[in-house]
């Protein structure tokens, strides 16, 4: 898993290159342009990990290109019916072709006439085979079971697309050419964000290894990565580990809170950053500890943190793909501090072919 965390820049580098930086019309060519732009409404589905990263892709796409768009459990989407299904595209999460849901999701799509698209890693796979077209996300083989660089990968994969069909569809708003723009520095975010020294990645993980609940929390494009920063903990580090939509917590979560609870909060570019503030002053009085994943640095979020990871992107879609990544370190050395094996969770498989 630490050799997977550690690829992620190379590998996205290689996307980048790719899919980003390469004429933008003909990035794609496995995709059927006709039926993409005969698309009224947008589904993404997966599970686990693809479904945090589907969460992530439906909430982009809306967003750039103001389409309707929506995230589906593959569990639930197996059996539902389609609206306009000649319409719709779907976008098909699964790292290895084979998780036995989301195969199941894109066979009913299917045949209820949906054009179906997987984004994967293995094209020799079952969804490859039963899409109408699959996106390679050539990561190379990832080991550990636990998935970081094909979370990463799948949520570039995603932004690459949206740039795409923004230019078949002659969407060219100021966003979306200050997201181009920004990839020009992403290299240097991930490895300020691997390897800076201003992160205490051993402090904040034996914090969180030794607590009794850990609750993750974000909003809009920070929501998913809440999730998957959550199922990490879970996954891998066997820590009682739940997240929650940032304004969600005075509904009831709150309840939980106390001096045996850390909340990881991350706040992005999007987000109102003086209603994050407010959030983090309920937590602070109901004694909590505070750990902030910020695009910039703030005295009052310093002040109320107990650790804060500021990370130097204010691109409102890139800084999600770049909040992870500390989490994924924090989650590995949590697992190392239990004495746990990060590469082989207890009840766990990497791929998941039963029902």
């Amino acid at each position: 898993m630490e050799k997977e965390i550690s690829e992620q820049n190379q590998v996205l580098k290689k996307i980048i290159d790719k899919r980003i930086f390469s004429d933008s019309k003909d990035s794609f060519p496995e995709i059927n342009k006709h039926k993409l732009l005969n698309t009224s409404k947008f589904m993404f589905t997966g599970m686990g990990s693809s479904y945090n990263a589907a969460q992530y892709g439906s909430l982009l796409f809306e967003n750039l290109l103001n389409i309707d768009s929506r995230s589906e459990f593959s569990s639930e989407l197996k059996n539902k019916k389609i609206i306009d299904p000649e319409h719709t595209t779907l976008f098909a999460i699964t790292q290895s072709g084979e998780t036995a849901d989301t195969v199941e999701a894109i066979n009913n799509c299917k045949n209820q006439g949906v054009n179906v698209i997987s984004i994967l890693e293995e094209p020799n796979s079952k969804a490859a085979k039963n899409s109408d077209s699959y996106l390679k996300l050539e990561t190379g083989k990832e080991i550990s079971v636990a998935a970081t660089k094909t979370f990463s990968s799948t949520l570039l994969m995603c932004i690459s697309i949206c740039i795409y069909t923004a230019s078949l569809l002659n969407i060219n708003t100021n966003l979306l050419v200050e997201l181009i723009k920004s990839f020009e520095n992403i290299e240097n975010n991930i490895k300020k964000v691997l390897n800076c020294c201003d992160y205490d990645y051993p402090e904040v993980s034996k914090l969180v290894s030794t607590t009794k609940n850990v609750f993750l929390i974000g909003k809009n494009l920070t929501y998913p990565i809440s999730r998957e920063g959550s199922l990490k903990l879970q996954e891998i580090s066997k820590i009682n580990s739940n997240s929650f939509i940032e304004g969600e917590l005075k509904h009831g979560p709150n309840a939980l809170l106390g001096e045996e609870s850390v909340v990881i909060s991350i706040i992005g570019p999007s987000n109102n950053i003086n209603k994050s503030i407010n959030s983090l002053r309920e937590i602070h009085s109901r004694n909590a500890t505070i750990i902030t994943i910020s695009y910039c640095e703030n005295e009052e979020i310093s002040s109320l943190s107990k650790y804060n990871f500021v990370i130097e992107n204010n691109n409102p879609y890139i800084f999600p793909l770049l909040a992870v990544l500390p989490l994924q370190k924090i989650s590995f050395m949590s697992a190392l501090n239990l004495g746990l094996d990060p590469d082989r969770p207890q009840n766990l498989a990497k791929t998941v072919t039963v029902e």
